[in-house]
C-alpha cells in the first residue's frame, strides 16, 4: 500500500532544427485495496511549490515558516507566506503556509506540495490539500498516524525529527532539522540552509551557527535516506535583489522613509509588531518610541508631538481604534497632522485578535463624526 514515483525524462524536440530538450515526466504509482496498481503521469513543476507547516503553539511553527522564507529568498524566488493561530500562548493548532514562486505571486494557490506534520493533528487535519505525488513529513518515533487509512496518492516520508532535533543539541532545533529536510526534498542545495542560518545567527556566534547547519544537514540527509521524489523542485534563480518583510514592516519603514520622529503605541495584535520594529531602530533613526499606557493615551502623546512639528505614529486595531475617536476628532478639528495605522481584526467588537479582515473600514472612514 502507498504511492512511490518514479521518474522518467523524455526528450522532445520542440520544432524542426531546434534544440531538443528533456521533459521531466514523473509516473505516480498507487494501489487500492485489492492491491492493483495504478499509474498516472505528473508534470515537473519547478520553482512553484507551496509548503505548509502544522503544529502546537509554541513549537516553532512559524520560525519554521519563516526560515522556509528565507530559504526561498536565498533561492531568488518570489514568496508569499500567511500564518494561521488562535488568540492562545500555547496550544491550539497553528499553521505557517508559505508560497515560493519563479514569476510575482500575491496568494497562496491552494495545494500543499510539502506538508510538515509536528504533531498528528497536522496530518489528519491537512491531507486533503497535498497534491497528487506530495509529500507529507511525520516523525517516525513519535507519530501514531496510520497512513495506510490515509489518501495513497501522496507519499509519506518518516524520520525521526525530535530525535534528530535533541542529538544537534536540543529540541529547539527542530526548525532547523524540519526546513533541511524540505530542502531536500525540493532537490534545492544545502548551501542554501547553511547561507541561511549564517545570515539569522552570525551576531550570535561561529557556534550557533555550526550546530544549526548540523541540525538542518541531519534533516536534509534523513529526506534524501528516505528516496522519496516528489515533483516538485527548487533550482536558484539569477538575483532579483529583493527584500522579504511583510505587512507591518513595510509601514515601517514607509514611516522611517517619510522622516517619522515620534511613536507611541499600546500594544494590540496584529498591530504589536510595529512597536517593536520601531522600538528596535529607535536610536539609529534617532525617533522616540514610548509604549504608552493605553490607546487613548498614545493618541493624545501624537496630537502634542505633532503640534511641535514632530512626524508621528501609532498603530492599533478595531477596540484600540474606537478608544481613540475621541482625540482623532480634536485633531481634526484642530488640524494636526498624526498617522494611525489601524490592522483590522475581524469584527464585530474585539473580534478575533489573531486574524484580519476590513471590519473597520467603514467605522475607520467615518470616524469622530
Amino acid at each position: 500500500m502507498g504511492a512511490f514515483l518514479k521518474i522518467t525524462e523524455i526528450p522532445l524536440r520542440q520544432f524542426p532544427n531546434s534544440t531538443p530538450f528533456n521533459l521531466n515526466i514523473f509516473f505516480l504509482h498507487t494501489r487500492n485495496k485489492q492491491g492493483d496498481q495504478k499509474m498516472q503521469g505528473i508534470f515537473m513543476q519547478e520553482n512553484e511549490f507551496t509548503i505548509k507547516v502544522g503544529g502546537e503553539a509554541g513549537s516553532g511553527v512559524m520560525t519554521i515558516g519563516l526560515t522556509l522564507g528565507k530559504c526561498m529568498q536565498e533561492l531568488n524566488l518570489h514568496v508569499f507566506g500567511e500564518n494561521d493561530y488562535p488568540s492562545l500562548i500555547r496550544g491550539g493548532h497553528n499553521t505557517f503556509t508559505v508560497r515560493g514562486s519563479y514569476e510575482k505571486i500575491h496568494a497562496l494557490d491552494g495545494e500543499i506540495s510539502i506538508l510538515i506534520c509536528l504533531n498528528d493533528e497536522t496530518a489528519t487535519l491537512h491531507i486533503g490539500e497535498v497534491a497528487k505525488g506530495g509529500a507529507v513529513m511525520l516523525d517516525s518515533q513519535k507519530s501514531k498516524v496510520d497512513t495506510s487509512k490515509l489518501r495513497q496518492d501522496v507519499q509519506y516520508v518518516k524520520f525521526p525529527m525530535y530525535a534528530s532535533a535533541q542529538k544537534a543539541g536540543g529540541e529547539i532545533f527542530l526548525n532547523t532539522v524540519a526546513v533541511g529536510a524540505a530542502l531536500s526534498l525540493l532537490g534545492a542545495d544545502l548551501s542554501i540552509l547553511e547561507n541561511v542560518m549564517n545570515k539569522i545567527f552570525s551576531r550570535k556566534g561561529a557556534e550557533i551557527v555550526a550546530k544549526n547547519v548540523a541540525a538542518g544537514k541531519a534533516g536534509f540527509d534523513a529526506a534524501k535516506e528516505s528516496k522519496v521524489q516528489i515533483p516538485f523542485s527548487a533550482k536558484k534563480l539569477p538575483s532579483k535583489n529583493q527584500i522579504l518583510l511583510n505587512g507591518n514592516e513595510a509601514l515601517c519603514i514607509g514611516a522611517l522613509k517619510g522622516g517619522c520622529k515620534f511613536v507611541a503605541e499600546y500594544p494590540m495584535s496584529p498591530s504589536s509588531s510595529v512597536l517593536h520594529y520601531m522600538a528596535a531602530h529607535e536610536r539609529e533613526y534617532k525617533m522616540v518610541v514610548k509604549h504608552s499606557e493605553d490607546e487613548i493615551a498614545a493618541v493624545n502623546m501624537l496630537c502634542g508631538a505633532a503640534f511641535t512639528g514632530a512626524r508621528s505614529l501609532t498603530a492599533t486595531s478595531g477596540g484600540g481604534f474606537s478608544l481613540m475617536v475621541e482625540a482623532i476628532g480634536m485633531a481634526g478639528i484642530s488640524e494636526t497632522p498624526i498617522t494611525i495605522i489601524n490592522a483590522m481584526r475581524c469584527g464585530p467588537s474585539t473580534g478575533l485578535p489573531t486574524y484580519t479582515e476590513q471590519a473597520d473600514l467603514q467605522f475607520a472612514l467615518h470616524r469622530a463624526g
